[in-house]
Order: C-alpha cells, then structure tokens, then sequence
C-alpha cells in the first residue's frame, strides 16, 4: 500500500478523531493520505468509477458507502470499511466496527448500576432507529434488571424532541423534572452529550445533579466539558489499527473479514446517583 484516500461524512467529531489516528500511522508507514469528504450520491459513483494509480488502497466511513466499496473490490483494489453493516447482511467486503450493542449495554448498566431505575437514550440523527444495536443493547440491560429486580424503565428519546429541547430549554426543564422522566440519560454521542449538556445549564438542570448525562466515541472535548463527560470508548484506535492491517496484509484479507472493537467505560463527572 502506497497511497490511502479516507472517504466519510463529517460528522463534527468521529470520522476527524479517526482520520488523525489514520494519518499517525499513515506517517509511519510511509502512506500518503488522501481525504475526501461526501455530501452527495453522486461523489460515491466519481470514486467507484475512477482510475485508480497501483497501490492505492481505499478506507471507507460508514455502511452507505458499501456498494462503492463493493465496485471498487470488484476490479481487485484493497477496501475496508469503518461501520457497523446491516443485520443479517454480508456485505462481502472487510468491515472494521465496534460492538454497539456491548456499547448501549455497558451506557444503561452503568445507570443502572448508579441506582437509576428511569433511562433513557436520546437521538438526534434521523436515520438512528429503536432497531439499531446500540439501542437494543441499551434495552437488554434494563430487561435484564427488571429480571433482578422488578423495576427499571428504559425510554427511546426520539429526534424531534432533542431538537426541541435545543430550541427551546426550558422545555427540557419541563419535561425532566416530571416525577416519571428519566433520571439518566445516554447520548448517540459525545457531540450530542455536549449539546445536551449546553441545553441542560442553559435550562437550569444540574448535571449529574438532577440528571445524570453520558455520551459515546471518547472523543477528546468529551474530557473538556463541565462536568467533565462520562462516556463509551468505542476503541477507536483498534478499529483504525485492524483496518490498516486488514489493507497492508491482502493475503490476510478476505471477502468478508470482521473485526469487531470491544468498547469500554470511562466514568467522569457527568453520571452519578440519580436526585433523592
């Protein structure tokens, strides 16, 4: 491998904390690295049709640029992609991607295990559904409590009222202090845990005080904040590592290899027992 072009979405975190650990190794390895940033279908098909010089090998972010992976493996090019591919599909290419649904789980366990018994996982992106791993994960951990002991309610906080909180706080100050809102609540996200948590000072609500507030990713203005946010390593680094390795080790490369990243807590100020 001579050359590498990272293809993503820029999603105001993530795929930027990706891309320096890609560059770090790239330098190392003696990789030049080539960014292309997508905001249209049609750039997809430009990078699936395009000459490619030898040596070029291609990193993808995220699941929807499959089939362009899948055209450019087709003509013998070296791909991974970076994602958590569809249930019960093999994309027949390698993919590279955290474990979601130990990731959601280990979000609601750590609640849970702080004394919350009402939580919640909030979304803002539209394209994040109560099907998705992390979501489900999230859920067994409550049902695996109510198992234990009788009594834990997890909440699926759609888009359209996180987007109403940012638009008007005071209505999340509303909505939380009901005696059956959440007491805990687990964002998409590092980025969104930041915004909720800007909505929630803004509001007057007391993080961990009267609401405890955990993100995900580890990303590093997580460790900025004020608390200081509790989040979910999803592993980064090791997910950056094996799809390199998945790219210089074509012999080890097959049709469909998988790598799955183990995430981890790490616990700060933003998440602690919930309000007497």
């Amino acid at each position: 491998m001579k050359s590498l072009v990272v293809v993503g979405v820029h999603d105001y975190g993530f795929f930027d904390r990706c891309l320096a650990a890609i560059k770090l190794r790239a330098a190392k390895m003696r990789v030049d690295v080539t960014c292309e940033i997508v905001t249209a279908d049609d750039d997809i098909s430009t990078i699936q049709n395009r000459p490619v010089s030898p040596g070029t090998a291609f990193f993808f972010f995220g699941p929807r640029f499959a089939s362009a992976a899948k055209a450019l493996h087709a003509r013998g090019l070296h791909v991974v992609v970076m994602g958590t591919p569809p249930l019960d599909e093999d994309p027949g290419i390698p993919i590279v991607h955290g474990d979601h649904e130990k990731g959601g789980y280990l979000a609601a366990r750590h609640l849970i295990e702080l004394g919350h018994r009402r939580i919640a996982y909030a979304n803002y992106y539209p394209d994040v559904t109560p099907n998705h791993p992390r979501w489900l994960g999230f859920q067994r951990a409550a049902y695996e409590e109510r198992l234990r002991a009788g009594r834990v309610s997890g909440s699926f906080i759609e888009q359209s009222r996180v987007e109403a909180w940012i638009g008007d706080p005071s209505s999340a100050r509303s909505f939380l202090m009901t005696e059956e809102a959440p007491t805990g609540i687990a964002a998409w996200n590092d980025f969104e845990a930041v915004r909720l948590l800007t909505v929630f000072n803004q509001a007057g609500i007391s993080v961990p005080g009267d609401v405890s507030l955990l993100g995900y990713d580890a990303l590093p203005q997580a460790e900025l904040c004020d608390p200081p946010l509790t989040t979910i390593d999803a592993g980064i680094d090791e997910q950056v590592d094996a799809a390199l390795y998945l790219l210089d080790h074509p012999s080890y490369e097959v049709d469909s290899s998988y790598v799955v990243a183990v995430p981890s807590l790490i616990r700060r100020g933003s998440t602690g027992p919930p309000r007497s």
